[in-house]
């Protein structure tokens, strides 16, 4: 008797483990394909938006991601710091710049990102990183209407991306060293995003230095044809 109940014990462990078997691969099979985990990080960015928006037609500036970030340095120490506190601010000083650089970076990639659809209304390649000109009747031929902000981050967005990859390679290879290096080659390949306090008021200096002189030159060109000539007889009849 003890014998027949060892065997019919041992017979309902084996259909229970079958029947639990049986039951999970249902299950499995019921579960929808989308329901799969995926690790890969390139289906993720792609379905990523864009995290500036399009600015609207009556927006006069350009998003401010189009500008430089804030650039946070470390206070200056004084002259009696231990020599490590001076080389650990050094330290903190290249990762500022290298965290500002890649800052400036990401908002090159949102900033065009964000100009797609203009672009395309423009005519506009959009994996061609071509500006509009800088005329009106040539940048808008079919008499759109386009706010200066939406035009301004066309033309900003595709001037700082022609420059990106040049940059880039550089910020590769000298890493927090980049802000001594980037100074020889001023900005001609530097985006507008990622150009320090000190290159930006330069540039500021040097185009209010154009300026002046382009309106002394227009002032000297105007100034005879300002004068009308006046008539002896006229002041005689004064």
């Amino acid at each position: 008797m003890s014998s027949l109940s060892r065997g019919q014990y041992t017979l309902r462990s084996q259909f229970t483990q079958i029947t639990q078997f049986k039951t999970h691969i249902h299950t499995q099979r019921q579960l929808p394909k989308t329901a799969n985990f995926s690790t890969s990080a390139t289906s993720h960015a792609k379905q990523e938006p864009s995290t500036v928006p399009t600015p609207p037609a009556n927006q006069i500036n350009a998003p401010q991601s189009t500008l430089p970030a804030p650039l946070d340095l470390p206070i200056v120490l004084p002259s009696t710091a231990q020599p490590i506190d001076k080389v650990k601010r050094l330290v903190t000083i290249g990762r500022a710049y290298l965290t500002f650089y890649k800052t400036g970076l990401k908002n090159v990639y949102h900033n065009y990102r964000a100009s797609l659809p203009l672009r395309k209304t423009l005519d506009l390649p959009a994996y061609i990183p071509i500006s509009p000109p800088r005329s009106s009747q040539n940048a808008n031929p079919k008499g759109i209407n386009m706010g200066r902000g939406q035009f301004q981050l066309v033309r900003r967005s595709a001037r700082d991306v022609r420059r990106m990859i040049p940059f880039t390679l550089i910020l590769l290879i000298c890493g927090e060293f980049t802000p001594l290096i980037v100074p020889l080659f001023g900005s001609a390949i530097t985006p507008a995003t990622c150009r320090v306090p000190g290159q930006v008021a330069k540039e500021r200096e040097v185009a209010s230095k154009r300026k002046n002189a382009a309106m002394r030159a227009h002032a000297r060109a105007i100034e005879p044809s300002s004068l009308s000539p006046v008539s002896g007889r006229g002041c005689e009849g004064a």
